[in-house]
């Protein structure tokens, strides 16, 4: 048997089918990238994915399960990506839907008091949503929570410079990088350095 006849399959489409069966669909779509060109059987299921995990996203959504939500719709991103189909109906609905889901989770971590992890999803809502105004009110409050931080901190930094440190820290962790509060707490911090 002559086997310089016999095709060998590629090992990246393989790889990349692999990973799609066990449902690493970033890795599956990544592998297919990087063969030469995804063919229109992969487009085919990629175009009916968005459809079904816009749907499951939506339903976590409703049911209040926004981890599973904002898994869902991650998942349909990674979809339109590789399909370059940026600016559909489709990509504005789930976008809406990752800042709401976002910003419902930020509002629950801030009412849990863990607030670095508020900052980190209402941040994520407004990148998805700048419009968003639950997750602006809650940077809002964040924001001015900072603020007392950083009096606080300001206050004892001569007294106390440990526990200084530590409150600008916690305020530098809860503020966004464009804000005043963020700059004055970077100049303190020059206090905190070993």
């Amino acid at each position: 048997v002559n086997t310089s006849m016999v095709k060998k399959k590629d090992p990246v489409k393989n790889t990349g089918d692999t990973a799609y069966k066990k449902g690493d669909f970033s890795t599956a779509v990544r592998l297919w990238s990087n063969t030469h060109k995804t063919d229109d059987a992969k487009k085919i299921v990629l175009s009916s994915n968005i459809k079904k995990y816009i749907s499951i996203g939506q339903k976590a959504f409703e049911s209040g399960d926004y981890q599973l939500a904002i898994k869902s719709f991650d998942k349909v991103q990674t979809f339109v990506n590789v399909l370059g189909i940026h600016g559909s109906v489709n990509e504005h609905t789930f976008r809406k839907y990752l800042s709401l889901s976002y910003g419902l989770q930020g509002k629950q971590a801030l009412a849990d008091g863990q607030q670095k992890r508020a900052n980190v999803c209402f941040q994520e809502s407004l990148k998805y949503d700048p419009t968003n105004a639950e997750a602006a009110r809650g940077v809002s409050v964040l924001n001015e929570e900072a603020e007392k931080l950083y009096k606080t901190a300001y206050m004892i930094s001569s007294a106390n410079t440990p526990e200084a440190c530590r409150l600008y820290q916690q305020a530098l962790d809860i503020t966004q990088k464009d804000t005043d509060v963020y700059k004055k707490v970077k100049e303190h911090l020059i206090i905190c350095k070993p």
